[in-house]
């Protein structure tokens, strides 16, 4: 009897350093939690940037996602991404893919994505949108399709305007370079090619000669006879006047 209560203690005792080891190798339970996370996933739009201008007639968009470290918890994945949109001006939307993000997702790592868009010249604004969920279960059930969930949707916008792309090439010049004038296949023995020429002849007209030097002085000449004519006739009125 003796013999066999101190089998029974030492299974016992066995059992129950199985199961603290198994304790502390596990220290969180395995259920999900009883409330749900509601951290959403991080949206980071690195291009275009808000309030810039863009030129061309497309735009790289390049944006991250990141999942929050509340998703993950003892051992478990709470969080799940669904779908990843984005939406022009808000119209039509188009879709990335996110098997890179479920289920296996990096922690805390941002995951990149990239599109090109086609826009017109102007304003625009462009949306992000993350739609995911969390799980957790009021009821701590084993079987996962008991559990409940909560869409944790996420956005971020920018605004953009687009510019025609500036012309940087030079304008064409009116006049032919130096250069240009000469065929560039033309061996140095050819002539370059002549430019037309106007033949304009000029004809010198003779320089006319002064006056010779007779004509002023007989001018001279004669004014002084002339005066001293009048004298003399002045003198012979007076003569007379006094007889």
């Amino acid at each position: 009897m003796a013999i066999v209560i101190t089998l029974a203690f030492l299974i016992s005792l066995s059992v129950g350093m199985l199961t603290v080891k198994v304790a502390m190798a596990n220290p969180y339970p395995t259920f999900y939690p009883l409330t749900p996370v509601k951290d959403p996933a991080i949206i980071m739009i690195q291009n275009p940037a808000n309030g810039t201008v863009c030129y061309g007639n497309q735009i790289q968009v390049n944006f991250t996602v990141t999942q929050p470290g509340s998703w993950f918890q003892n051992g478990l994945t709470l969080g799940f991404i669904n779908n990843i949109y984005y939406q022009i001006d808000g119209g039509a939307t188009g879709t990335f893919s996110v098997l890179a993000l479920n289920p296996l997702p990096v922690i805390h790592n941002p995951q990149p994505f990239s599109i090109n868009l086609n826009v017109t010249e102007g304003q625009h604004t462009l949306t992000i949108m993350v739609d995911a969920k969390t799980i957790y279960d009021v009821f701590h059930n084993a079987n996962s399709s008991l559990h409940s969930s909560i869409s944790v949707d996420s956005t971020q916008t920018v605004t953009f305007t687009l510019a025609k792309e500036i012309d940087t090439t030079p304008p064409a010049t009116l006049f032919p370079s130096p250069t240009s004038l000469f065929s560039p296949s033309s061996s140095p023995a050819e002539s370059p090619t002549q430019l037309p020429t106007t033949e304009v002849s000029l004809t010198a007209s003779p320089t006319p000669k002064p006056e010779t030097g007779i004509t002023r002085p007989v001018s001279g000449i004669v004014g002084v006879v002339i005066v001293a004519i009048v004298i003399a006739g002045l003198i012979i009125q007076l003569r007379k006047r006094k007889r």
